[in-house]
């Protein structure tokens, strides 16, 4: 036998009892209180109900009658408070008949014959007198319905939009094209705005009007595009009306590169990867005409090279400035030109009184209803472009600084004078009024002074050329002619 087995079996006979698996110290039993950690990490209360000492785990019962076996390292005892302290007395010392007693409601310890009255032995539920006189503290009421849900939210509401404005529209003071006023205050929400940037004009009020606050739009507006015909609900008896106007291929093609120059921030785009993909895309909601909405998607891009090349007062080619060939840009960066148009006086606005109005005016149509309902089924109401989906609706385009928009400034007013029932000089930009008869004279003979001064001026001019003119001549001919002629022609040299 080896030395090693040998000292084992010393040992094994020096011990009182052989090793077992019931020698092993019971660091749990039943009846207490652990906290459990589960897989989610949080602890929960329960109680052991069996110990396994040979796996070194327990079964907890919890409070829904529910029973799990943990492990020990899982489990964590409670600690059991054995000396309670009288709250009176502050001593947690006990004698046979004066044990500490726990009030059942408060958890606060009395001595028997601290407490006053003093507290009989055997009594299974007891309340301190501290409980007994302070009245329970009345529970908050449970709501019996949940609370209604917060508003839409909407920069105009419903019911603004009915009424009226929440400014004066005779104090506003607006630039020569009626595009700008001088509050800055637009649509029914009076909010700011730039008239190129999503917004549509009254065709009565020529107020502008934000995209989010008309309510029969079916269709995204693109920038800077004039081809509507709306009338706000102030001026159509509460309801709005909008009709789209047909476009040609220069209109659509103007549309389009401007759209581009914005959102893309560069002046020249690849006809292909550009122009003719940004078409595509957007076909369905730009409401063109039929005559252009039935072409086909591969004819579309010859369609346009020829618009382009015939249309070289609004497009510019790359060529022009050592680009490719193939990239085109806007000649003058700024939106379509908005076609002129007069509403009748016909209220309120429908597609009956505007087509018996426009029926002599073959340069202005607009797309019947019917063909609206058929496009918008095939896009979604007030959706946003592809190339909006990643920035924020707050964050200003970035080809914003390649535009060429030059606002005329307002109209600002003599001090007294209405903002209406006045004619405005269209090129000066100053109202017009009527002169004195000592104002025109006066007027009069400056512009007679300035007259005289400038034919003085220039009959001066034209005798300082011809004396030059003449000595410019006799100088030339001094030099051609043969030195014997001079001598005999001196005196006409001299001259």
């Amino acid at each position: 036998m080896s030395g090693t087995s040998r000292r084992r079996d010393q040992r094994d006979a020096e011990s009182p009892t052989a090793p077992d698996s019931t020698t092993r110290d019971r660091v749990f039993c039943c009846g207490d209180e652990v906290l459990v950690q589960r897989k989610d990490g949080n602890f929960y209360l329960g109680t052991v109900v069996e110990v396994n000492l040979v796996q070194e785990k327990c079964l907890v019962k919890f409070d829904d009658n529910t029973d799990h076996w943990s492990a020990f390292k899982h489990l964590a005892k409670l600690n059991k408070v054995d000396n309670v302290m009288c709250v009176i007395c502050k001593k947690s010392q006990t004698k046979k008949d004066n044990e500490v007693v726990v009030c059942d409601r408060c958890s606060r310890g009395y001595h028997q014959l601290c407490h006053q009255p003093i507290i009989e032995v055997g009594v299974d539920c007891w309340e301190c007198q501290r409980c007994q006189t302070t009245p329970p503290k009345p529970l908050r009421a449970m709501r019996k319905q949940a609370p209604a849900p917060p508003p839409p939210l909407s920069v105009v509401p419903q019911e603004q939009t009915k009424n009226k404005l929440p400014y004066d529209m005779d104090n506003l003071v607006w630039d020569t094209h009626h595009r700008v006023n001088s509050d800055n205050k637009y649509c029914y929400c009076g909010l700011p705005g730039d008239w190129y940037m999503k917004m549509l004009q009254c065709g009565r009020c020529k107020q502008w009007f934000h995209e989010h606050c008309i309510r029969c739009l079916h269709y995204p507006l693109y920038l800077g595009d004039p081809f509507y015909v709306f009338v706000c609900n102030l001026c159509n008896n509460g309801k709005e009306f909008i009709r789209r106007l047909e476009m040609k291929w220069v209109d659509l093609m103007h549309l389009v590169l401007f759209n581009l120059t914005v959102y893309k921030a560069k002046k020249f785009h690849e006809i292909d990867a550009d122009i003719l993909q940004y078409v595509n895309n957007n076909w369905n909601t730009l409401q063109l005409p039929p005559k252009i909405q039935n072409v086909n998607s591969e004819d579309r891009k010859s369609i346009l090279l020829s618009v382009l090349a015939n249309n070289l007062s609004r497009f510019k080619c790359g060529e022009e400035v050592k680009q490719k060939r193939t990239c085109w840009g806007l000649r003058v960066r700024i939106p379509p030109y908005a076609p002129n148009f007069s509403l009748p006086k016909v209220r309120p606005i429908n597609d009956a009184v505007l087509k018996d109005s426009w029926m002599q005016q073959n340069r202005l149509k607009f797309l019947p209803p019917s063909l609206s309902v058929l496009v918008s089924s095939k896009c979604e109401v007030n959706s946003t472009p592809e190339h909006l989906t990643a920035r924020s609706p707050t964050e200003p385009p970035p080809g914003i600084k390649l535009l060429q928009i030059q606002d005329c400034p307002p109209v600002f007013l003599p001090k007294g004078l209405p903002a209406t029932g006045h004619k405005v000089c269209i090129k000066s930009s100053f109202p017009c009024f009527p002169e004195s008869r000592e104002q025109i004279q006066r007027r009069i003979r400056a512009q007679g002074l300035k007259f005289q001064r400038i034919r003085h001026f220039r009959a001066q001019k034209a005798r300082k050329l011809l004396k030059n003119a003449i000595a410019t001549t006799s100088q030339k001919i001094c030099q051609e002619l043969p030195l014997t002629h001079l001598l005999t022609c001196g005196s006409y040299c001299i001259f």
